[in-house]
């Protein structure tokens, strides 16, 4: 301050000189003036930015923003030189640049790998918590739309979007949770085991009939059920002909190709099977009806026996008119019956041929109907020739159309398929009625002129009439799902049927539909085993058959193994199969009960498995268990397993990496290791199988990890004198024979497995050769004639000395105080 001081009293002569007046000011009157300069240059200084502001706006700049991000701006943690350098220092700049760029490189570098990390962690957790969904929504019975890897979404037309192949719990289906098979489960397991044992001889559609309508099981024994397994069996034997005999074994996937291409043919004529099965059931509840013993006196059956009579009996019946006082909207009559009703229930029943005897009776009355009956029989399609239908049109729309006598209406329209979309719920009043009308109106198969295209009614144009009606309209109380089941049956919607029922209680009985569906090549599989239950989208709906076996053997895969297998037998595609099975295998465990195993001596026991597949199948099978035993570190198991695929070169691989792995260690695993390695060294010698393996070099390396696991169980037993001379027969270390170099040579050539335990080979080796001497050392003492040990002394100090020199000449790094250990015990040798 007082240099200051001094140096502006100095400036005051100078400025008096000028001519200027002094200025005296107090210290007090400084800060004032000094406040108000400094207020004056802010506002200066505020208005001036405010003006840039505007600028900077009318050209699009945020100036406020770009502010604020400059505040924000951190410039303390700059890297900077510790030492302060000159502007003229090049070179601690260079190197300071230097040293900023490596810094910044490194934590750049720290900055994406922690990125990196929290991405692959993300991902892994995502991925692993998609499995576990995946495991429960499976263990719930249910499969969702979205699957890790193949991303497989839930597509918006299927039948029951919300379901998306969820399964309610069963009753009838459901697993007993005792022995996790109900006896009516039981009863089809033992039914699909006798067709894989005899398939030739044996009918697998009627086989699971006969259990269904097996009166030992209440619950199985329902009538809609039987009456489903029945349709199923009339419309597979009238689409297999005359040239299959009745009850014998349709071969396996017969109608595959048909079916696949929608062939016409084979849809006509499961369509006929189905028209079949209505039409005996009608025909047989018409005789129940008139057989019931309140209706006999109404019905007074007699005459000849007969089709017609029988509806004769079954007209008073129905309509409570024993003295035949018949309803005014009948028109005409046959002694005494209404004709029209007559007609129809012959056409109901089936019976065409009666229908046509009948209206030949009174030709004055049905001579028209007649011709047409007779054309219609006589047809292959089911169609009257184009000139005669063009008849049978106009005289409806002329005099039938409108007539109160709906029989009559009726007869008409199943002929000529006059009013396709018309259903006549005064007369086709049930269930079954409906659909035999709509069946009878299909034309499959036919090509009709344009001008009678109105009057054709397709097969897939009726399926979706069905699909839309949905089963509320047919099960309204949502009490029986057979009822749309059986309107999908009979409409060829077999994978739809399935879907269906499976998702509305009846998992067990889904099943074997679709094994029988299956087997008759009637079911289009999808091939992807992570798709959900049913894809139904054009061309054809899609059904995931695995997924549903899955879902029905969940319960009793470790009750009933055997029966569960037979399951994974079912299915068509050679890999999925194969695949279900490993799953199967590997999730009971029951290695040596399903796939084999094989004794000692070398003889193999053959598994369950092995009866109902072929050699090359069941090897197939056990090497992906083996594989996957392999990856999931069961390595005992994977070594069984390929043993019985007849791999020996993966048994010498993973024995080979596994004894190296617990070579020096004390373990059960290590015991039960090595006892199957010398049982599998033994046999392999005895039988030549080593001359198998792909790389020869595998048998010399496994023999010597054998051998080299005998010397340390006799080194762990003391034995010292006897795993010398183990480790000396395997020419290893250089104990005998050969120099240090051709010992260094030969390590070179050692596989890694043997290589790896060099370090703990050698420290037990030179404990053997320190343990001797220092026994030898003790017997010389105070003894007369010493020289033989004295001898023997020298000869185990050249070896210590010759492994030390060993040591330090291999390539191969041993661990730090491997070598100073040998040296410490040859010195005390010394």
């Amino acid at each position: 301050m007082q240099s200051l001081l001094q140096q502006s009293l100095e400036l005051v002569p100078e400025l008096q000189n000028r001519g200027f007046p002094p200025i005296q000011r107090g210290l007090q009157e400084i800060v004032e003036q000094s406040k108000s300069l400094a207020k004056k240059c802010s506002r200066t200084g505020h208005v001036n930015k405010n003006k840039a502001h505007y600028f900077l706006a009318a050209k699009g700049y945020d100036a406020e923003r770009f502010t604020r991000d400059i505040n924000a701006m951190d410039i303390k943690a700059t890297f900077e030189s510790l030492e302060p350098l000159s502007e003229t220092d090049i070179e601690g700049q260079l190197q300071h640049n230097f040293d900023l760029v490596i810094l910044t490189a490194i934590e750049e570098s720290k900055q994406l790998a922690i990125q990196s990390f929290q991405d692959q962690l993300s991902t892994h957790m995502e991925m692993d918590w998609e499995e576990r969904k995946q495991e429960l929504l499976q263990s719930f019975g249910q499969h969702s739309g979205l699957w890790t890897g193949s991303l497989l979404r839930h597509d918006s037309n299927t039948l029951h979007p919300a379901a998306s192949g969820a399964y309610p719990p069963t009753n009838a289906g459901a697993a007993n949770a005792n022995s996790g098979l109900s006896k009516a489960g039981l009863d089809y397991a033992y039914a699909l085991a006798r067709f894989h044992s005899q398939p030739a001889d044996c009918a697998l559609v009627s086989e699971f009939t006969r259990v269904a309508a097996s009166p030992d099981d209440p619950v199985s024994n329902q009538p809609d059920l039987v009456d489903s397994w029945n349709i199923l069996q009339a419309m597979v034997a009238n689409a297999a002909g005359p040239d299959l005999p009745p009850g014998s074994s349709l071969p396996a996937r017969y109608f595959h190709s048909e079916y696949r291409t929608n062939a016409p043919a084979l849809r006509a004529r499961l369509v006929q099977g189905g028209l079949r099965f209505l039409e005996d059931q009608y025909a047989n509840l018409i005789y129940a009806r008139i057989s019931q013993p309140e209706h006999a006196r109404t019905a007074q059956l007699g005459g000849v026996p007969g089709l017609v009579n029988g509806i004769k009996a079954f007209l008073k019946v129905q309509y409570d008119r024993p003295k035949r006082e018949w309803p005014a909207e009948f028109e005409d009559f046959v002694d005494g019956y209404p004709l029209w009703p007559l007609l129809y229930y012959c056409m109901r029943c089936g019976d065409f041929g009666a229908g046509l005897e009948l209206a030949q009776s009174v030709p004055d009355i049905a001579g028209e109907i007649a011709g047409y009956l007779r054309l219609y029989i006589g047809s292959e399609r089911c169609s009257l020739p184009e000139k005669k239908w063009r008849e049978l049109l106009l005289s409806f729309k002329e005099r039938v159309q409108h007539s109160k006598d709906l029989y009559k209406v009726a007869v008409y329209n199943i002929l000529g398929r006059c009013e396709t979309s018309k259903s006549y719920t005064q007369v086709f009043s049930a269930r079954q009625d409906f659909l035999w009308l709509k069946l009878r109106m299909l034309c499959e198969g036919l090509q009709p002129s344009p001008q009678f295209r109105a009057h054709v009614l397709p097969l897939a144009q009726l399926q979706d009439i069905l699909h839309k009606y949905g089963p509320a309209h047919f099960d309204p109380l949502g009490t029986n799902p057979w009822a749309y089941f059986q309107v999908l049956l009979l409409t060829l919607q077999f994978e739809r049927a399935v879907h269906y029922l499976a998702s509305n209680g009846q998992l067990r009985d889904a099943v074997h539909f679709a094994l029988a569906l299956s087997h008759c090549g009637l079911l289009i599989e999808n091939t992807d085993p992570a798709a959900m239950l049913l894809i139904d989208q054009p061309p054809c709906p899609l059904l995931n058959l695995s997924l549903l076996l899955r879902h029905y053997t969940i319960p009793f895969i470790h009750t009933h193994p055997r029966e569960a297998v037979h399951y994974c037998l079912a299915l068509t595609n050679e890999e999925i199969r194969n695949r279900f099975l490993r799953d199967l295998v590997i999730e009971t465990k029951e290695f040596d009960t399903l796939l084999g195993s094989i004794h000692s001596d070398g003889t193999q026991r053959p598994g369950y498995l092995a009866r109902f597949v072929t050699e090359s199948d069941h090897i197939s099978i056990t090497r992906l268990c083996a594989e996957y035993c392999e990856s999931h570190g069961l390595y005992e198991e994977a070594i069984k397993l390929f043993d019985l695929a007849k791999d020996c070169t993966q048994v010498v691989h993973i024995l080979i990496h596994q004894i190296s792995q617990v070579l020096t260690a004390s373990t059960p695993e290590r015991t039960r290791l090595l006892e199957l390695a010398r049982l599998i060294a033994t046999r392999y010698s005895a039988q030549n199988l080593f001359a198998s393996l792909t790389d020869p070099m595998l048998e010399g390396t496994f023999v010597q990890l054998v051998q080299l696991a005998h010397f340390f169980d006799l080194f762990a037993a003391e034995r010292w004198e006897e795993a010398l001379s183990t480790v000396a027969s395997l020419h290893v270390l250089p104990l005998t024979g050969p120099s240090i170099d051709a010992s260094v040579e030969t390590f070179g050539s050692l596989d890694d497995a043997v290589r790896r335990n060099i370090p703990e080979l050698l420290l037990a080796t030179m404990s053997c050769l320190y343990k001797l001497y220092t026994a030898l050392k003790v017997r010389t003492r105070g003894a007369p004639s010493s020289a033989p040990n004295h001898q023997m002394m020298d000869e185990l100090r050249l070896r210590a000395q010759g492994l030390v020199t060993f040591a330090g000449s291999i390539q191969y790094p041993l661990p730090g105080d491997t070598n100073a250990q040998l040296i410490r015990m040859s010195v005390l040798m010394n």
